[in-house]
């Protein structure tokens, strides 16, 4: 028996070129989409950019837990002398109400809407509680640990472009914004 080292199909073979040319000339491109839930958007390509329909966060909010201040009636800027009068609560889900005048400050959630009158957020470790006051251990920034509405994103702001093969962050996001049906490409067919 006879071995030869030459290939008998080499001469009868495509070079890749060639044979991604012949394939590429065979195919058209999809243009055709459909709706679909967002449940069965996983892993499809989305036909239509997505743009934010309102801002996210919708509200100003408190980006930690602690107390939202007033305006101070000290003008001294001494911490240990500026004391807020504790006139509620605001929950994520339940905010406060009334409108925070000078010297008064609210109990407030992460997440939970800044009262009106808020200038600042403190940390709950940086306050001492007496009763219905509390003392700041410093002075805050006017806006600190304040989320304002739309800074994570714009009402209008693209937030997924056409073409984007969607992964579970972005259902994660659209669901945010209560988007419940997608325009996705069709899946193709062999």
């Amino acid at each position: 028996m006879t071995f030869s080292l030459v290939d008998p199909c080499r001469n009868a073979s495509l070079n890749l070129e060639s044979a991604l040319d012949r394939i590429l000339t065979a195919i058209e491109p999809m243009h055709a989409s459909e709706q679909v839930p967002i449940k069965g958007a996983l892993g499809r390509i989305l036909a239509e950019s997505v743009s934010a329909p309102g801002d996210i966060p919708p509200f100003a909010n408190s980006a930690m837990d602690g107390y939202a201040v007033s305006a101070s009636d000290k003008a001294s800027g001494n911490a240990e002398q500026e004391t807020f009068t504790v006139v509620g609560t605001a929950y994520a889900g339940k905010p406060y109400p009334d409108r925070l005048a000078h010297g008064q400050c609210a109990r407030i959630f992460t997440g939970a809407p800044v009262p009106e009158g808020t200038v600042a957020v403190v940390m709950q470790e940086e306050v001492e509680l007496a009763g219905r006051s509390i003392r700041l251990k410093r002075h805050p920034a006017a806006g600190e640990n304040i989320r304002p509405a739309g800074s994570d994103v714009r009402g209008g702001e693209t937030v997924l472009s056409r073409g984007r093969l969607l992964q579970p962050a972005d259902l994660g996001l659209l669901a945010t914004f209560g988007i419940a049906r997608l325009p996705v490409y069709q899946k193709p067919r062999v």
